[in-house]
C-alpha cells in the first residue's frame, strides 16, 4: 500500500471512540478505501458491457 502515507487514516475523534480492536479494523477498511480512490480516483469509468448481437 503506497501513495497514501502522509494522510490520516484515522482521526483522533476516531480514534477515541473505537476500542483498540475496532480501530485496526477501521484502519484496514479506511486504506483499502484509500488504495481504491488512489488506483481509480473518484468517478472510475463505467465497465461497458456488450450484450451478444441476436
Amino acid at each position: 500500500m503506497t501513495g497514501f502515507e502522509d494522510l490520516s487514516v484515522l482521526t483522533e475523534a476516531s480514534a477515541a471512540y473505537l476500542n483498540p480492536r475496532q480501530r485496526l479494523d477501521y484502519k484496514a477498511e479506511r486504506e483499502d478505501c484509500l488504495e481504491w480512490l488512489l488506483t481509480f480516483g473518484k468517478d472510475p469509468q463505467p465497465v461497458c458491457l456488450v450484450k451478444d448481437e441476436e
